[in-house]
């Protein structure tokens, strides 16, 4: 059946065409028949972009501006807030799927710019090659802060050399002020901490942007409310006792749990590690040139050996693999984490249900630290530089972790107490 005879019969016709997704949906409505989709799956697919075109219409926006940022904001924000009609909702599932559909379609309309003919696309290319190699930010983590940082520089640059010096504290404030309106205190905290990630990495091109960081606001994080949650030293060593890596699936999960523990890794960076993120000769992580330490050389060398003998051919390119050779997901990760704690009788701690494996990151980081007041080593020099390692946006995210350890709390309160008498006198 033609998109145009399938469209005449479609309810909601009116809306999409009225919306700015009007000229996108027969090429839309063409690529799910070829591809032989249900009508009923096609149905619901067009309700939820009709749906979508409704807000983009009530939000001013254009065919432009559809981006994952935008979809994902319209399903966290919009949808459980919706008072739209009716006749216009689809589950959630199913709007999900019908916008990644369409941006997979739009990438394929969309022209594609040289990189030497726009400066800004330019510019992000080197700011994500830096998150990506240099702090190892997650995929998802990079594209949201280069889109916001695309934002600033498309509304306070436009196409002039990107230089940040002429900027004002007066100019990021008009362009934060056209975003408040529609922007969520939880966003506009994710909006300026990106930023100032931005910012850092021009102050490490020479350029100086202490005060454009100062102009950004401030946004209450209560996520920084509790202490990290981290593992004690008896901890850590009945829960590495209690790996048997003698079972292959457990040999596998003992090598995640050091590349948690002892590197710092983040459960997505561990999960995205290929065959050639492994660097044997030099012994690095080429994934953001993590230094292997010698206790998790020995495991991968170990769990690689094992996993080429009993999957020969794997499905992928991942380096934790399941038996069926497919790549091994932070779903089954945690699965592994929550199972080897019910197993040690362990009770989840704080505000969270279950144990995370952000836990084990807190572990490391929390460790690195005492280790450095140990040690003698200057805590603020060292803090920039975990900081930095870890690919933390703001280093008072990294100053949170002094909260979980009583020696460096006094550490920083001699400190403060020594800075009140010297303001005093």
């Amino acid at each position: 059946m033609p998109a145009d005879q399938y469209l005449a019969r479609l309810s909601c016709r009116q809306e999409l065409n009225n919306s700015p997704l009007g000229a996108t949906v027969p090429p839309y409505v063409e690529a799910l028949l070829t591809q032989r989709y249900a009508k009923s799956t096609i149905r619901l697919y067009l309700h939820a972009l009709a749906h979508f075109g409704h807000w983009m219409e009530a939000e001013t926006l254009r065919l432009e501006s559809i981006d994952a940022a935008l979809t994902e904001r319209f399903v966290r924000e919009h949808l459980p807030a919706c008072t739209c009609s009716m006749s216009l909702h689809s589950g959630v599932a199913d709007t999900q799927a019908a916008l990644r559909y369409l941006l997979k379609l739009l990438a394929h309309q969309r022209p594609v710019k040289s990189p030497g003919d726009d400066p800004i696309t330019a510019e992000l290319g080197r700011f994500g090659d830096y998150l990506q190699n240099i702090c190892g930010v997650a995929p998802q983590t990079n594209a949201r802060r280069c889109k916001d940082v695309r934002a600033l520089l498309a509304y306070c640059s436009g196409a002039e050399p990107l230089v940040l010096s002429p900027l004002s504290g007066a100019q990021i404030d008009t362009f934060l002020a056209t975003l408040i309106p529609r922007l969520r205190p939880a966003s506009l905290r994710v909006m300026c901490n990106n930023l100032r990630s931005y910012f850092r990495y021009r102050a490490l091109l020479g350029e100086s942007t202490d005060t454009l960081s100062a102009t950004l606001p401030r946004v209450a994080d209560w996520r920084h409310a509790t202490l990290p949650k981290a593992l004690s030293d008896a901890q850590l060593e009945a829960f590495l006792k209690a790996f048997d890596c003698s079972n292959p699936v457990e040999l596998r999960d003992y090598a995640i749990a050091r590349c948690l523990l002892d590197l710092g890794l983040s459960g997505d960076e561990v999960a995205h590690l290929t065959l050639k993120s492994v660097d044997w000769r030099n012994g690095t992580l080429k994934r953001r040139l993590v230094p292997l330490h010698p206790s998790v050389t020995e495991q991968l060398r170990a769990y690689a050996s094992r996993r080429d003998q009993l999957v020969p051919q794997p499905a992928c390119a991942q380096f934790f693999l399941r038996d069926d050779g497919l790549p091994v997901n932070q779903r089954a990760m945690l699965y592994s984490l929550q199972t080897l704690c019910r197993k040690l009788d362990w009770q989840p701690r704080g505000d969270h249900a279950h144990h995370r494996l952000h836990d084990l990151r807190h572990t490391f980081i929390v460790g690195r630290m005492l280790r450095f007041y140990e040690q003698g080593i200057d805590s603020e020099h060292a803090v920039l530089a975990l900081s930095t390692y870890v690919g933390h946006a703001r280093v008072s995210d990294t100053y949170w972790y002094f909260t979980g350890v009583p020696e460096l709390m006094t550490i920083a309160a001699e400190r403060f107490h020594r800075y009140a008498l010297g303001a005093s006198q």
